[in-house]
């Protein structure tokens, strides 16, 4: 069986080279829309931190994503504001940006950058 970590890194992995539409319309946007994660339709927001939530969603079941990612069920999250003030009322935020699960807690997620080891979810 996976790791967290191997889970979060394969899948992310398999997405390297996807690229949304030019209006921002993404397949991950698309599928947490579908299971009514975020607050309103967040497909053409800005894809990176809707993809890091979209990762925790695939894996993981929705109930467990939502306390990994900080954030409360139709919260506003897609996006790097709301989703970074989730980290920090959580206590799940290192100002300390060498410290910081930059895939995971920013919403500048890359498949590269989860690929590179970010785990700090489960290291802290």
């Amino acid at each position: 069986m996976s790791s967290p970590q191997e889970m979060m890194r394969d899948s992310a992995l398999a997405e390297v080279g996807y690229t949304p539409s030019s209006d921002k319309l993404n397949r991950y946007a698309e599928y947490l829309d579908m299971v009514d994660i975020y607050n309103e339709l967040k497909n053409g927001s800005d894809w990176c931190d809707v993809f890091a939530d979209c990762e925790y969603v695939f894996n993981f079941e929705l109930d467990v994503a939502v306390r990994m990612i900080a954030q409360p069920l139709r919260g506003c999250g897609a996006g790097c504001a709301f989703s970074a003030s989730y980290y920090r009322a959580a206590d799940q935020w290192d100002r300390d940006p060498s410290r910081r699960c930059a895939a995971c807690r920013l919403g500048s997620t890359t498949a590269a950058s989860l690929a590179a080891g970010s785990t700090a979810f489960w290291a802290s």
